[in-house]
Formats: structure tokens, sequence, C-alpha cells
């Protein structure tokens, strides 16, 4: 019976995940490259506080990630991704232009020696079955 129940729960949870997938949603993407000398683990530690902060609860979704596979002349220095989804842009700006928010990116700009950003609507693409 408790295998049931757990199946059951996780057959729910990816179900509404896949209809969380299907609407429209507004993300965030942002490759991160890093001064030298700078403590990356500690930069990233400090994203990944912020993202889990309740009072963020417009944030639907956060990820993010290294890459360690891409060759350089491909990444051209960029190793870290951070991407962030909302509801819509309106959240998206909202998150954006809290104070705390603003006063965190001020902090972590120090770190970074370059950034390139995505901010864009996403539109799901029906697989093919």
């Amino acid at each position: 019976i408790f295998l049931a129940l757990v199946s059951s729960h996780l057959l729910h949870r990816r179900s509404m995940a896949m209809e969380t997938f299907r609407e429209k949603t507004f993300r965030s993407i942002t490759l991160y490259k890093f001064e030298e000398g700078v403590n990356v683990d500690e930069s990233v530690k400090l994203l990944e506080k912020q993202a889990k902060e309740k009072k963020f609860d417009i944030v639907v979704h956060t990820e993010c990630g290294v890459d360690y596979l891409t060759p350089e002349v491909l990444r051209h220095g960029f190793t870290h991704i951070f991407m962030m989804t909302f509801t819509s842009k309106k959240d998206f700006t909202a998150y954006r232009s809290d104070p705390e928010n603003v006063e965190n990116s001020a902090t972590f700009q120090q770190k970074i020696k370059d950034v390139l950003m995505f901010n864009y609507e996403a539109h799901p693409i029906k697989l093919l079955a």
C-alpha cells in the first residue's frame, strides 16, 4: 500500500510538472564568467540562497548548473548558468525591481567578469508522438 501511495504521489507530481511546462511562462537565463581569484562556490551559494528565499514566491522554478563538457572555444569562459521561471513578464519585472534583489545583484556583480542574459517568454513546443 505504501508503495502504491508513493507511486501515485510521484505520478501526480509529474503530471502537475508537465501541465506547468505546457503553459506559457517567462524565463530568465543568465550565464556567468567569474573574475579570477573569486571563490566561485561561495558566489553560487549566494545565488542559491537568494533563490530559496520565500520572499520571492513569484518564482515558479529555479535551477543552476556548471558546464564541464563544452569546449572552451564554444563557451568563451562562461562556466555557470542560472535559470529562473516566472508565470509572466509582470512577475519577472517585479522580481527584478525588488530592492533586496537589486542590492544582492550589485554585491554579486563585483565577482563577475562577464554575464550573458536572456529574458524571454517561453513557448512550449509539442513533441511528435
